[in-house]
């Protein structure tokens, strides 16, 4: 079962890739510095339409900010 907040969106019937594994990291680095989900507050499908927006949250404040952004 896949969690929205760590999930690069793109054909779940192929296999993983380096991207996808960046993303899922970005998520945890984000929950380990936030202490939350990213999005916690919102159901999977409205995170996926926010990620198909690239629409993302602001971490340019955060420790390792540049890092997350980057993933």
């Amino acid at each position: 079962m896949k969690c929205a907040s760590y999930y690069l969106l793109r054909d779940p019937d192929l296999p993983n890739t380096v991207e996808s594994d960046l993303f899922a990291l970005s998520s945890i680095l984000y929950e380990v510095i936030a202490g939350e989900t990213l999005y916690h507050s919102k159901s999977d499908k409205e995170i996926e339409t926010l990620y198909k927006e690239e629409n993302f949250l602001a971490v340019n404040e955060f420790l390792c900010g540049n890092v997350i952004m980057g993933c």
